[in-house]
């Protein structure tokens, strides 16, 4: 039994050893790949004469890719051949010429933080979860509460991803702070006190 246990570890270990190789040689592949694609694609987005958007109707855009699901895939030609096409055919947020109201351009450094961020997938909804994301969560809160002036002391707060959230989070506060008891009682208890929101 012993010998059998120690076999099978071996296997597992074999195994998990052989998927971290894959996975660390497809990564390292498809990064060579996305440095060259991605270099070309800012190269050719900061040209002044590059447009900020190619006008293309609906029917000329889905011509453009195969979005049949197949289940066999499109392997990593298929792939990029897609990712040029989309990058091809998206706002060039690159360009001198892009302003828009709700973001600005990218920055080089703003890629390879998104890029971290997909290559560790951590969450900081707790510190165990990611306990350097906390630490760089709290650190960054602090800062953003001296730059606003408020007293590092006693400041607090969340930050949002954009408008939409920041201004249904800024009702609830405004909701929650003109009627309190809504917290523990709901809307319902609300109605039933005859008090109109």
């Amino acid at each position: 039994m012993h010998v059998q246990t120690q076999r099978l570890e071996t296997k597992i270990g074999t195994i998990q050893n052989k998927r971290s190789t894959d996975a660390s040689n497809e990564l390292e592949e498809l990064l060579s790949t996305a440095t060259q694609v991605f270099g070309d694609y800012v190269r050719r987005s900061t040209d002044p004469q590059t447009q900020v958007v190619e006008p293309s109707s609906v029917e000329e855009l889905l011509a453009k890719l195969d979005l049949s699901f197949s289940s066999q895939g499109v392997g990593q030609q298929g792939i990029w051949q897609d990712i040029n096409t989309i990058c091809n055919t998206a706002t060039n947020t690159w360009s001198e010429k892009f302003l828009y109201k709700l973001y600005s351009s990218p920055t080089p450094i703003g890629v390879i933080s998104e890029s971290l961020l997909g290559l560790l997938n951590n969450n900081v909804h707790v510190f165990r979860s990611s306990p350097i994301g906390a630490i760089l969560e709290a650190t960054i809160s602090n800062k953003l509460a001296e730059m606003c002036n408020f007293p590092k002391d006693t400041a607090s707060g969340l930050t949002f991803p954009g408008g939409s959230y920041s201004n249904m989070h800024a009702l609830m506060v405004a909701r929650n702070q003109r009627f309190p008891e809504i917290k523990t009682q709901g809307l319902w208890g609300l109605a039933k006190s005859g008090t109109r929101p």
